[in-house]
C-alpha cells in the first residue's frame, strides 16, 4: 500500500475513487437486469484497466524533456478513463428506465475497447511509464484481456462491426499521429480523451447514418433525427476541409482558404440532401425561424458574440497603449468563462436541441479560425495570432491553441454525450460544463486570487478557491431548482460530485477546461 500510495497522485486518487463508485453502481445494476453477465463484462474490463494503469506504469512521472509532449507534472494516463466513466455512470443509475440504456451498452463497449488499445500504444509512446517492476509485455497483456473480456459484449448486443473498425480506426490514427503533427500540444491524457471523443463520434455517426436511411420510407421523420446527420455531416466536412487545408500547404491566399471551405460547405449540404431528400438551407430557416424562443435566443447569443469578438480585437490595442503587460491576466481570461454561462444557461432551459446545433457550428467556426491562424492565412491568419497571443496561457506550448478551444467542448461536451437531450430529468447533467467551468472553475480562480491563503500541496492553487467554488455551485444547483430547471435528485450524490469536481481542479495538472466537465458528469447522480 504505501508503494501504491507513493506511485499515484491526488488527482489518480480522485479518480480511482469515481472509478469505485462507478463499479458499485454497476454491480448493484446487474443483479436487477436480465444480462447481468453484460455489466460484470463491462465491470471487469474497467478493473483490468485500471490494474494495468496503477501496478504496470508509473503516472506519477511527467511529460518533462518531452518533445512530443506537452511539459507537465503529470502524464494524466488515468484520463483515459474518464470519457468511459461518463456512459458506465449513467448505466449504474438508469439500468432498468433508460429506453436507450442498450445503446449506451454497447457504445461503452465500443469505448473501453478503445481504451484498451490506448493503453497498449501507451508503453511505446511514454516509455518513462514502463515500471521497474514489470515489462511492456505484461502491461500489454493486461490491456489486451480487458479489450477480449468485452468481445461477448460486442458480439451479443448487435454492435455494428462497421461502426466500431471507423472509430477504433480513427482513434488509433490519432493517438500516433496528433503528437507528432501538434508537439507540445497535448499530455498523454488529454490526447486519450480527445481521441475518445473523436472516435465515439465516428461510432455515433456511422450508427445515426445507418439508422436514416434504414428508416427511410417511415414517415414522418423526426426533427431530431434530421438534426444529428446535420450535425454529422457539419463535422464530417469541416474536418475533411481542415486536413485537407493543412495537407496542401502553404494555403496564404485568403480567397482560396474560403473557396475551399465553401465548396466543402456544398458537398456536406449536398451530401444531406441525399441522405435525406430534404434541402438543408430550408430546414435550417424552419428549424431556426419557427420558433419564438429560437429566435431570442439567436439574437442573444449574436449579441454576445459581437461584444466578446469586439473586446478580443480591441484589448491587444488597448494593452499597447496604456502599456500594459502583453498577456491577458487569469481574472481577465475567466471573464470568458461567464459569458458562455450566459450562452449556455437559457439554451440549456429553452432549447438544448438548438443548444447542440449552435455549439457543433461554434466548433467549427473556431477550428476554420484555428487553422487560418496555424497556416498563417494572409490577413486572417496574423490578426488571429495577434488577438489569441493575448489570451494563452502557460499550457498553450504547441502550435496548435486548444484552450479555448476545450472551453466549447467543456461546456457542450455533456449535450454531445447525452442520450436524450429533452428529458428534463437530464439537465442537471446537461449543466455539468456549466457548473464546473462557468460557475466552480471561476469562482475559485477570482476567490483564491483575493482570499487563497493555504495552498494544496504540490499547486498553486488553494484550499480557500476550493471553498468557494464548492459554495458556488451548490447556490446555483439550489437556485435552478427553485426556478423549476432540476428535477428532485439525490442532495448527497450532488454534493460528493461538487465537492470531488473542486478537488480535481485543484489538484489536476491537465487542462481543466477538457477534463473537468467529464469528471463532474461521470460523479453526478442521474
Amino acid at each position: 500500500m504505501m508503494i501504491l500510495c507513493n506511485r499515484l497522485t491526488g488527482e489518480d486518487w480522485l479518480i480511482i475513487i469515481l472509478v469505485t463508485k462507478v463499479l458499485g453502481g454497476l454491480l448493484l445494476q446487474s443483479w436487477n437486469v436480465t444480462h447481468e453477465w453484460t455489466y460484470h463484462c463491462l465491470a471487469g474490463s474497467l478493473v483490468l484497466q485500471v490494474l494495468s494503469i496503477i501496478f504496470f506504469s508509473s503516472p506519477k512521472n511527467g511529460h518533462k524533456g518531452s518533445d512530443t509532449f506537452r511539459t507537465a507534472e503529470q502524464s494524466g494516463i488515468f484520463c483515459i478513463l474518464l470519457v468511459p466513466l461518463c456512459f458506465l455512470a449513467e448505466i449504474s443509475y438508469t439500468a432498468n428506465n433508460c429506453s436507450s440504456c442498450h445503446s449506451r451498452v454497447e457504445e461503452v463497449s465500443f469505448l473501453l475497447a478503445c481504451s484498451s488499445i490506448m493503453l497498449m500504444l501507451s508503453s511505446r509512446m511514454l516509455p518513462s511509464l514502463n515500471s521497474v517492476h514489470s515489462s511492456g509485455f505484461i502491461q500489454t497483456a493486461f490491456s489486451l484481456s480487458s479489450g477480449l473480456v468485452l468481445l461477448p459484449v460486442v458480439l451479443t448486443t448487435g454492435s455494428s462491426i462497421m461502426a466500431i473498425s471507423f472509430g477504433i480506426a480513427v482513434v488509433v490514427a490519432m493517438v500516433t499521429h496528433l503528437p507528432r503533427l501538434c508537439p507540445k500540444s497535448f499530455t498523454f491524457g488529454e490526447l486519450c480523451v480527445v481521441c475518445h471523443l473523436a472516435g465515439d463520434f465516428v461510432w455515433r455517426s456511422m450508427r445515426w447514418l445507418t439508422e436514416f436511411i434504414s428508416n427511410q420510407g417511415r414517415p414522418p421523420i423526426s426533427e431530431e433525427a434530421c438534426l444529428y446527420v446535420l450535425i454529422s455531416v457539419i463535422c464530417i466536412f469541416v474536418a475533411f476541409a481542415t486536413i485537407t487545408i493543412l495537407l496542401v500547404k502553404p494555403v496564404k491566399n485568403i480567397l482560396f482558404f474560403i473557396l475551399l471551405y465553401c465548396i466543402f460547405t456544398l458537398m456536406g449540404f449536398g451530401t444531406y440532401c441525399l441522405i435525406t431528400n430534404l434541402n438543408p438551407a430550408v430546414w435550417l430557416l424552419q428549424f431556426v425561424f419557427t420558433r419564438q424562443e429560437r429566435l431570442l435566443l439567436l439574437g442573444w447569443w449574436v449579441l454576445l458574440t459581437v461584444v466578446t469578438a469586439m473586446g478580443v480585437c480591441l484589448y491587444p490595442t488597448l494593452a499597447k497603449k496604456t502599456g500594459t503587460v502583453d498577456k491577458a491576466s487569469t481574472a481577465m481570461r475567466k471573464c470568458f468563462h461567464l459569458v458562455v454561462v450566459a450562452v449556455y444557461v437559457p439554451g440549456l432551459v429553452h432549447d438544448p436541441a438548438f443548444l447542440l446545433l449552435a455549439s457543433v457550428v461554434a466548433l467549427a467556426v473556431l477550428a476554420l479560425l484555428e487553422t487560418a491562424r496555424v497556416t498563417r492565412v494572409k490577413w486572417l491568419g496574423t490578426t488571429i495570432d495577434i488577438a489569441f497571443h493575448v489570451f494563452t496561457d502557460s499550457r498553450d506550448q504547441g502550435p496548435v491553441l486548444l484552450t479555448h478551444i476545450y472551453l466549447l467542448v467543456g461546456l457542450s461536451v455533456p449535450l454531445w454525450l447525452s442520450c436524450n437531450i429533452n428529458n428534463k430529468a437530464m439537465l442537471l447533467q446537461l449543466s455539468s460544463g456549466i457548473l464546473s467551468l462557468g460557475i466552480g472553475d471561476t469562482i475559485a480562480c477570482i476567490a483564491g486570487m483575493r482570499y487563497g491563503l493555504t495552498k494544496w500541496p504540490g499547486t498553486c492553487k488553494s484550499l480557500q478557491g476550493t471553498g468557494f467554488s464548492v459554495t458556488a455551485q451548490l447556490i446555483f444547483i439550489t437556485t435552478g431548482l427553485f426556478l423549476g430547471w432540476f428535477e428532485s435528485f439525490s442532495w448527497s450524490g450532488v454534493v460528493f460530485a461538487v465537492v470531488a469536481s473542486s478537488v480535481y481542479e485543484a489538484l489536476t495538472s491537465q487542462i481543466d477546461n477538457l477534463v473537468l466537465p467529464l469528471y463532474t458528469l461521470a460523479a453526478l447522480p442521474v
